[in-house]
Protein backbone atom coordinates (compact mmCIF):
# COMPACT_ATOMS: atom_id res chain seq x y z
CA UNK A 1 0.00 0.00 0.00
CA UNK A 2 2.49 2.57 0.98
CA UNK A 3 4.65 1.43 -2.61
CA UNK A 4 1.35 2.63 -4.38
CA UNK A 5 0.66 6.40 -2.84
CA UNK A 6 4.21 6.99 -3.74
CA UNK A 7 3.68 6.43 -7.75
CA UNK A 8 0.72 8.80 -7.10
CA UNK A 9 2.37 11.63 -5.59
CA UNK A 10 3.57 13.86 -7.77
CA UNK A 11 5.61 16.93 -5.36
CA UNK A 12 4.61 18.55 -1.97
CA UNK A 13 2.09 21.50 -1.98
CA UNK A 14 3.47 24.80 -2.87
CA UNK A 15 0.43 26.98 -0.07
CA UNK A 16 -2.90 26.38 0.62
CA UNK A 17 -6.57 28.69 -0.31
CA UNK A 18 -7.25 30.72 2.95
CA UNK A 19 -10.61 32.17 1.34
CA UNK A 20 -12.48 31.98 -1.75
CA UNK A 21 -15.17 34.53 -2.85
CA UNK A 22 -17.58 33.01 -5.16
CA UNK A 23 -19.27 35.73 -6.36
CA UNK A 24 -15.87 37.81 -7.96
CA UNK A 25 -14.40 33.78 -8.55
CA UNK A 26 -11.29 35.44 -6.29
CA UNK A 27 -9.34 33.54 -3.80
CA UNK A 28 -6.81 34.52 -1.27
CA UNK A 29 -3.47 32.23 -0.89
CA UNK A 30 -1.29 31.87 2.42
CA UNK A 31 1.78 32.48 -0.42
CA UNK A 32 3.37 35.65 -0.86
CA UNK A 33 6.26 38.26 -2.55
CA UNK A 34 8.56 36.90 -0.28
CA UNK A 35 8.16 33.58 -1.38
CA UNK A 36 9.32 34.71 -4.95
CA UNK A 37 5.49 34.45 -5.79
CA UNK A 38 4.76 36.82 -9.27
CA UNK A 39 1.58 38.05 -10.52
CA UNK A 40 0.22 35.44 -13.46
CA UNK A 41 1.31 32.62 -12.05
CA UNK A 42 -0.71 29.58 -12.63
CA UNK A 43 -1.28 26.94 -9.86
CA UNK A 44 -3.11 23.95 -10.07
CA UNK A 45 -5.66 22.82 -6.98
CA UNK A 46 -6.09 19.79 -5.12
CA UNK A 47 -8.52 18.90 -2.15
CA UNK A 48 -7.19 19.74 1.17
CA UNK A 49 -7.77 15.79 2.01
CA UNK A 50 -5.49 14.22 -0.68
CA UNK A 51 -2.59 12.37 0.34
CA UNK A 52 0.46 13.71 -1.92
CA UNK A 53 -1.07 15.25 -5.15
CA UNK A 54 -2.03 13.04 -7.72
CA UNK A 55 -2.20 14.12 -11.20
CA UNK A 56 -5.43 12.74 -12.13
CA UNK A 57 -7.44 14.30 -9.76
CA UNK A 58 -7.42 18.46 -9.88
CA UNK A 59 -10.27 20.53 -8.81
CA UNK A 60 -9.15 23.60 -10.88
CA UNK A 61 -6.54 26.27 -11.32
CA UNK A 62 -6.04 29.49 -10.49
CA UNK A 63 -3.42 32.70 -11.52
CA UNK A 64 -2.00 34.98 -9.30
CA UNK A 65 -3.40 38.29 -10.04
CA UNK A 66 -1.83 40.00 -6.85
CA UNK A 67 1.19 39.36 -4.74
CA UNK A 68 1.36 40.89 -0.94
CA UNK A 69 3.74 41.16 1.94
CA UNK A 70 1.58 38.74 3.56
CA UNK A 71 -0.61 36.80 1.45
CA UNK A 72 -1.57 36.89 -2.70
CA UNK A 73 -4.90 37.04 -4.46
CA UNK A 74 -5.62 35.24 -7.56
CA UNK A 75 -8.63 34.29 -9.49
CA UNK A 76 -10.10 30.83 -10.63
CA UNK A 77 -9.99 30.11 -14.08
CA UNK A 78 -11.27 26.55 -14.27
CA UNK A 79 -12.80 24.09 -12.35
CA UNK A 80 -13.43 21.02 -13.52
CA UNK A 81 -16.20 19.43 -11.28
CA UNK A 82 -19.00 22.20 -9.86
CA UNK A 83 -19.86 19.26 -7.56
CA UNK A 84 -16.25 19.99 -5.96
CA UNK A 85 -15.97 23.61 -6.04
CA UNK A 86 -12.71 24.84 -4.63
CA UNK A 87 -13.05 26.04 -1.11
CA UNK A 88 -10.43 27.13 1.93
CA UNK A 89 -7.51 24.70 3.09
CA UNK A 90 -7.47 23.20 -1.06
CA UNK A 91 -3.71 22.74 -1.64
CA UNK A 92 -1.59 24.82 -4.30
CA UNK A 93 0.43 22.95 -6.67
CA UNK A 94 2.88 24.36 -9.38
CA UNK A 95 5.29 21.70 -11.52
CA UNK A 96 7.94 25.30 -12.25
CA UNK A 97 8.09 27.25 -8.98
CA UNK A 98 9.04 25.99 -5.56
CA UNK A 99 8.83 28.37 -2.73
CA UNK A 100 12.29 26.84 -0.96
CA UNK A 101 14.19 25.89 -3.90
CA UNK A 102 15.30 28.89 -6.49
CA UNK A 103 14.84 28.36 -10.29
CA UNK A 104 16.81 27.11 -12.32
CA UNK A 105 16.82 27.01 -15.58
CA UNK A 106 19.63 25.66 -18.89
CA UNK A 107 19.43 27.73 -22.12
CA UNK A 108 20.94 25.63 -25.28
CA UNK A 109 21.46 26.72 -28.83
CA UNK A 110 21.54 30.62 -30.07
CA UNK A 111 19.56 33.06 -28.53
CA UNK A 112 18.90 36.62 -29.79
CA UNK A 113 17.91 39.09 -27.53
Amino acid sequence: ERIERKEDVLDVKDGSITFVDYSTKAVRLDINRAMGIRPTMRFTIFDRKAVGLPSDKPKGQIEITEVGNQYSVGRIIETRDLAKPIVAGDLLYSAAWNASEPQEFALIGKLDF
